[in-house]
C-alpha cells in the first residue's frame, strides 16, 4: 500500500515554494503529472515558475517554458473545440487553436507582474484572453464584410479609364 500525498498547500505562494524546494528532476516529472491526478502541478504554479526561470534566466528555463506552452495549449484546444464558428473563421480546429494559443501566449508574455495568483486563474485568464481572440477574428471579418462591397461598388461605376 502507498503512503497518502502530502497535503497540497492551499496558499499559491506556499505552492511556488513546496515546488521551488524539489530538485530539478522531480520538477520535470511532476510537471509532467496530468490534471486530476495526485502529484499534479497546478497552472498557476508553472506560469509563476516559468515567468520567474525567464527573466532570471535559469539555465533549465525551457523547460518550464514548454510545460506553460503545453497548458496553454490543452486550455485553448478546448475552448476552440467548444466554438464551431471561432474554427470556422480561423481557418481551421488547428490554425485557429494555434494562433489562439500564440496570441495569449504573447499577452502573457506581455504581462506586468502577478497574472495568475490563485486556484483556477491560470483558466480564467487563458479563457478571458481566447475571447480577445476570438473578438479580433470577427472583427477582421466584419472588416472584411465591410470593404468587400465598397470594391464591389467602385468597380461596377464604369469610371475605368480604358
Amino acid at each position: 500500500m502507498s503512503e497518502p500525498d502530502p497535503p497540497q498547500p492551499r496558499n499559491h505562494q506556499a505552492g511556488v515554494n513546496a515546488f521551488l524546494a524539489l530538485s530539478p528532476a522531480e520538477r520535470y516529472s511532476s510537471m509532467a503529472v496530468k490534471l486530476g491526478t495526485s502529484g499534479h502541478i497546478a497552472d498557476e504554479v508553472v506560469l509563476t515558475v516559468a515567468r520567474r526561470a525567464y527573466r532570471e534566466r535559469w539555465p533549465d528555463e525551457r523547460h518550464y517554458s514548454q510545460q506553460l506552452i503545453q497548458r496553454v495549449c490543452r486550455h485553448v484546444r478546448g475552448h476552440v473545440g467548444k466554438n464551431s464558428s471561432w474554427q470556422k473563421r480561423g481557418g481551421g480546429f488547428d490554425t485557429t487553436v494555434d494562433d489562439c494559443a500564440a496570441f495569449v501566449l504573447e499577452k502573457l508574455a506581455r504581462e506586468k507582474g502577478e497574472i495568475c495568483h490563485a486556484e483556477n486563474a491560470f483558466g480564467d485568464y487563458v479563457y478571458k484572453r481566447s475571447l480577445d481572440f476570438a473578438d479580433e477574428l470577427f472583427a477582421k471579418k466584419r472588416f472584411a464584410d465591410e470593404c468587400q462591397p465598397d470594391e464591389a461598388n467602385a468597380e461596377s461605376d464604369g469610371s475605368d479609364a480604358d
